[in-house]
């Protein structure tokens, strides 16, 4: 007997708890820009009444090892748990009142524990039913025009995909070219048609802007550089370690 699908390794995703929001601005968009969208963006989610903290970046850190452009955001997004827990996980139960429905509050606003009679206070709001409606409230605040919107990603189960494959999403194309022209015109192409298949999110399909990006273009001016005893070398040196950052040496500090 043939078992087939057998001989692949499969790992269900996990349950991280945080999300992780990672829309796309178009690559000519600037620093100001950016920032901008990410305030927005932040303001919004944490409206969210499920939401617990909201934390988002631009750019990459101080390492030539984090190639993310400011185009790129990151935004890690932390939802209150179902019930009110204690730190083992179990429901904590605070005083209910039968008569009107409601739990009854001290003269400060604050629930009062009853691990008797009480009942679990539910954090969530009527219409949500799972954490997957919970993005799906995040999805609709954080549309911004001239940003994608974002697949469904978690911080860990992001940082895997992004090593095994070079891509932001679970999913995606490849197209490779001698001719960035061609690469941008086809990936655009492709674009137009995944957004017409009915089971794909359409809002969340993009194609990576290669032509038109902002680049740094630096003209040494030699002659300048001569009168001062100053290599093209070492300009090139300078300019190296200030923008992609490069290891340049090691100190081991002993203490008795």
């Amino acid at each position: 007997m043939i078992w087939h699908g057998l001989g692949k390794e499969f790992m269900p995703p996990l349950d991280e708890g945080p999300f992780l929001y990672m829309p796309t601005t178009m690559p000519h968009a600037s620093i100001g820009e950016c920032l901008d969208v990410l305030q927005k963006q932040d303001v919004a989610f944490v409206s969210i009444p499920e939401i617990e903290s909201v934390v988002g970046k631009i750019g990459r850190v101080e390492s030539s090892l984090d190639p993310a452009l400011i185009s790129m955001i990151e935004t890690v997004i932390n939802y209150k748990s179902e019930y009110i827990a204690d730190k083992n996980g179990n429901h904590i139960r605070f005083r209910y009142d039968k008569k009107s429905g409601e739990f009854i509050r001290d003269e400060n606003g604050r629930l009062i524990p009853d691990d008797r009679h009480g009942r679990p206070f539910r954090q969530w709001r009527e219409h949500i039913k799972s954490p997957d409606d919970i993005w799906d409230e995040i999805v609709k605040a954080g549309q911004i025009p001239g940003t994608t919107s974002a697949p469904k990603l978690q911080p860990i189960a992001a940082r895997i995909v992004m090593l095994q494959s070079g891509m932001r999403a679970p999913m995606g194309i490849k197209v490779k070219d001698p001719d960035l022209d061609t690469i941008e015109k086809v990936g655009l192409e492709i674009e137009r048609l995944l957004k017409e298949v009915p089971s794909v999110e359409s809002a969340t399909v993009i194609a990576d802007r290669i032509v038109g990006k902002p680049y740094l273009e630096i003209d040494i001016d030699r002659d300048a550089i001569a009168r001062y005893g100053v290599s093209v070398r070492q300009v090139h040196d300078i300019i190296e370690v200030a923008i992609g950052g490069r290891h340049i040496t090691t100190t081991v500090e002993g203490r008795e």
